[in-house]
């Protein structure tokens, strides 16, 4: 949702997008203002930026078509994204 936000998607469009309504997108985006401490849209975008510098690593992903139900609608999409997530990031037994 942030890279719509920053794209400057309006609610309604990032609804299309994400297969979600408007409402739904405005109760998302309200949470994202209140865990970033952000009153506008801007702020929420510098604020994700510097929070992602400090993270390198980290890992987006996208899966085209998704939506909430993504592990109803799409199991194989979601179960080859986890098995690829897990063949790059292995879990070893008592690691911390």
């Amino acid at each position: 949702m942030l890279d719509l936000i920053a794209q400057g998607l309006g609610n309604d469009d990032i609804g299309q997008r994400l297969a979600i309504s408007p409402k739904m997108v405005r109760n998302h985006i309200t949470n994202i203002f209140g865990k970033l401490g952000a009153t506008t849209r801007a702020q929420v975008i510098v604020r994700a930026q510097r929070l992602l510098g400090w993270l390198p690593n980290a890992e987006g992903l996208v899966l085209p078509g998704a939506t909430h139900l993504l592990h109803v609608q799409n199991p194989r999409g979601m179960a080859e994204a986890l098995a690829s997530f897990f063949a790059r990031h292995p879990m070893v037994a008592g690691a911390p």
